[in-house]
């Protein structure tokens, strides 16, 4: 005997056997939407580690050294070179990038020109010495290793020099009246520098600097350097650094 199903009871039967299928899936799809989510996180977690930047960053130097100034008169076949002295400096940086530093900053050469003599005040006699800045602005390009605890950086830029002559003060004195000699000008600088930090996390780091500041200047006489002559000035030297970084 033939037994013949409806369309009806057809489309029943096989309803009823795609659902346990149906089922089935829909167990399995939140378990891959989790892998699925759990392998997007990881990458978003990897990511930014992956282009992670420490910059801008800001550093503080402090260095101290020697210099041999050297002093010549255009046409002169020779120069004066009163003599080996030190200098401390400071330096302000701000590295924008991986490669590139901006720098502001001062060295302070005390008595390079031996000025000497005294003066009468009321709080008794004072000597008379000279103290020769130089102000630097400019630029540097930094070479770092590839975990930046080691940088290699050539740089350079504006000079301003100041040499000037005051009376030691003792104390919280402020002498007034007294006019010693000074000279000023303008020039550059350049400088090679090379540092290390004792680990990848430091945030100080020891070098050492070689450069020289080139400056014209001109005006009244301070300590030895006769005055009223316009001279071109320099000032070579090596120094240690030590730096202090912020914002890493």
């Amino acid at each position: 005997m033939t037994v013949r199903r409806s369309p009806s009871s057809l489309a029943l039967a096989v309803m009823l056997a795609l659902v346990p299928a149906s089922l089935a899936d829909a167990q399995t799809l939140p378990a891959r939407r989790s892998l699925a989510g759990g392998a997007s996180s990881a990458i978003a977690a990897q990511g930014p580690a992956a282009g992670d930047s420490q910059f801008p960053f800001a550093s503080v130097e402090v260095r101290g050294g020697i210099t041999q100034p050297a002093i010549s008169v255009a046409g002169a076949s020779s120069a004066w070179e009163p003599g080996a002295a030190a200098v401390f400096g400071m330096n302000f940086g701000l590295r924008p990038a991986r490669y590139v530093q901006f720098d502001i900053g001062f060295d302070l050469i005390p008595r390079a020109f031996d000025a000497s003599g005294s003066i009468s005040t009321t709080g008794g006699t004072r000597a008379i010495t000279d103290l020769e800045t130089i102000f630097l602005m400019g630029t540097r390009l930094v070479i770092p290793s590839a975990d930046d605890r080691i940088l290699l950086s050539v740089g350079g830029g504006y000079a301003y020099a100041h040499y000037g002559e005051m009376a030691a003060t003792q104390g919280r004195e402020v002498i007034v009246g007294f006019e010693g000699g000074k000279r000023t000008g303008e020039g550059v600088y350049f400088f090679g520098q090379l540092e290390a930090a004792p680990s990848v996390t430091s945030p100080v780091t020891f070098g050492v600097r070689v450069g020289a500041a080139v400056a014209t200047t001109n005006g009244a006489t301070v300590g030895r350097f006769p005055g009223h002559i316009e001279t071109d000035d320099r000032w070579p030297s090596v120094v240690g650094t030590l730096s202090f970084r912020f914002g890493r």
